[in-house]
């Protein structure tokens, strides 16, 4: 990664964390996404304090794929301890959210902003919820996907369009995220990872 694009990251990563959003009080960072969002043209779609921004208004037009790229706005509860604003600390940002999921939304926003539709073999959304930190009953994850039609396309071809991709779902087989992992996602016609 180039020095510029890690700074940019940590930049981004430092202003989102400034934004406090502990689990239940994520609107003020769900605000600043959303103008976000909008200053750049993008498509927005607002469910309570998440949001689905195509980043391809025009998404699936001439059969392109439709890659969903998926995280969550909220922090767990802050600790007193843990209060006020950011700092890097060496090679770190210290912060609530940092590593989850204030970083990996930091990158999601880079892409969106840096690649070009011409140069990506997909068309791309970001669908950043609110209320993953706490019971799954009161995560907007699924309100999000019931309300946007827009992302079925991005949905597995092996599975309903209802696809909840950080909880089980009964008699389905999905298992929870549990943490860090590796894949190597592949699509026809697209590119081999590197």
């Amino acid at each position: 990664m180039s020095p510029s694009l890690a700074e940019a990251l940590a930049a981004r990563t430092e202003a989102l964390c400034a934004v406090p959003s502990p689990i239940g009080a994520e609107k003020a960072l769900c605000d600043v996404l959303e103008g976000w969002a909008r200053g750049r043209g993008f498509g927005v779609r607002r469910v309570e304090n998440s949001i689905v921004v195509r980043v391809d208004p025009e998404a699936g037009a001439a059969g392109r794929p439709l890659v969903a790229l998926c995280g969550h706005l909220d922090t767990v509860p802050v600790h007193e301890a843990d209060r006020g604003p950011p700092r890097r600390d060496g090679g770190r940002i210290v912060a609530p959210g940092a590593s989850d999921m204030k970083s990996g939304v930091a990158v999601a926003l880079e892409l969106a902003e840096r690649m070009a539709r011409q140069a990506r073999f997909a068309d791309l959304a970001l669908v950043l919820y609110s209320r993953e930190e706490g019971p799954y009953l009161e995560n907007e994850l699924g309100p999000v996907l019931e309300r946007s039609p827009e992302l079925r396309a991005a949905a597995p071809r092996s599975r309903s369009p209802d696809v909840r991709p950080t909880r089980p779902a009964p008699g389905r087989g999905r298992t929870p995220c549990t943490g860090p992992g590796r894949c190597s996602p592949s699509w026809p016609g697209a590119p081999p990872a590197r």
